[in-house]
């Protein structure tokens, strides 16, 4: 059987009516480059041919191959999953693959994803740092911290939210709404953005003079802890009007807890991520909404500024802000 000819991008540049070197830019996701009637006509020619580009013939070119990895420590998050479809989409348009690694919050095992995305050649990375971070060697990649705050000594562009800011800003909430004996529930592995969350909280509790009644440290992804911590509480003896929780598992272990000893009626609950269950109106908490979506819209445009060589933001702060 003889074997189909592949198209060419002379044959594309033919059929769209643009010279070859358009064709690349519109290739290579230069868009400062064309219009999007010019890419349009691209695209259309593309489809109609068929034509895929030679990602090896480009990678040798470019010495590096249209690939992004992206490295999380938790791929099941809900969080990390809106991240990954948001980033995809956004580089799939401009013709990148990406490739998503589970780090399990181990240093190490980043360390080894991203000498192998070294080895292969990727453009750049995306990297929400380990709980368990080590400094890392990124082998000159271009390179993007998203969500949680890295390390000073790390020196790649940032992507954040107000976490200090916007948990102050809840107290404020909770505070306003008669709550004055308030528990807190947060993280004990060191993640800074949970400390951001959970210093902002103390300092407005204190500034308001109100009551912290308990400060309980659990592992931020397993309900299953704050559901154990918060039922040993209650059970000896103390009582809220309030809870504060800094991630969305600690907030649904929290309301597990309460609903147990039918105390759900009587104590504020607010926390961080709207839970899929309280966007569908079936468990009622002050959620913080993450700006996960627009953050990663602008990590996936932010990894291609910095693979084309243009200037970037060290960092971007998105702010967060409460659903009633």
């Amino acid at each position: 059987m003889t074997r189909q000819k592949n198209p060419t991008i002379q044959e594309v540049s033919q059929l769209s009516g643009v010279s070859v070197a358009t064709v690349s830019r519109v290739l290579h996701g230069k868009s400062d480059r064309f219009s999007p009637e010019t890419e349009k006509k691209v695209q259309e020619a593309m489809a109609q041919l068929n034509y895929a580009p030679d990602l090896l013939a480009q990678g040798m070119r470019r010495k590096s191959l249209p690939v992004v990895g992206v490295i999380m420590p938790d791929i099941l998050d809900d969080s990390m999953a809106l991240m990954m479809r948001t980033v995809q989409e956004v580089l799939f348009e401009k013709h990148y693959s990406t490739v998503f690694y589970n780090s399990d919050e181990s240093g190490e095992r980043s360390q080894r994803y991203l000498d192998l995305l070294h080895a292969q050649h990727a453009a750049g990375v995306i990297y929400v740092p380990d709980r368990d971070y080590r400094p890392l060697h990124w082998h000159g990649m271009p390179s993007i911290c998203f969500d949680r705050m890295p390390p000073e000594d790390v020196d790649t562009a940032r992507i954040v939210q107000n976490n200090r800011q916007t948990a102050a800003g809840v107290i404020r909430w909770m505070a306003e709404s008669g709550c004055r004996r308030i528990a807190l529930l947060g993280d004990r592995c060191g993640i800074p953005l949970h400390a951001l969350r959970m210093k902002g909280a103390m300092d407005e509790i204190a500034a308001r003079g109100l009551d912290t009644i308990l400060v309980l440290r659990v592992d931020p992804q397993k309900t299953s802890e704050a559901v154990s911590a918060l039922t040993k509480a209650l059970e000896d003896g103390l009582s809220f009007d309030g809870i504060f929780c800094t991630s969305v598992r600690l907030t649904v272990g929290a309301m597990s807890a309460l609903k147990a000893k039918s105390l759900l009626n009587g104590v504020k609950v607010a926390g961080y991520g709207e839970h899929r269950l309280h966007r569908y109106g079936l468990i009622d908490y002050m959620a913080v909404y993450e700006p996960i979506q627009e953050m990663s819209l602008s990590a996936a445009n932010t990894i291609l500024d910095l693979i084309n060589g243009r200037e970037v933001p060290r960092e971007q702060i998105f702010e967060a802000f409460r659903i009633l």
